[in-house]
């Protein structure tokens, strides 16, 4: 499941397993930037 981290402007996340995937969407130029693979404790920090 996706879903939109409301204390940044258009990031999004996307779990797996323990992990989070942080990327953001740029729908002009169709294109999806990963901007951080971390642990799942260390994703909000």
């Amino acid at each position: 499941m996706d879903a939109k981290i409301k204390s940044e402007h258009n990031v999004w996340r996307i779990r797996v397993g323990d992990w989070r995937i942080g990327y953001l969407i740029d729908h002009s130029l169709k294109k999806v930037q990963v901007i951080r693979i971390v642990h799942r404790s260390e994703f909000y920090d």
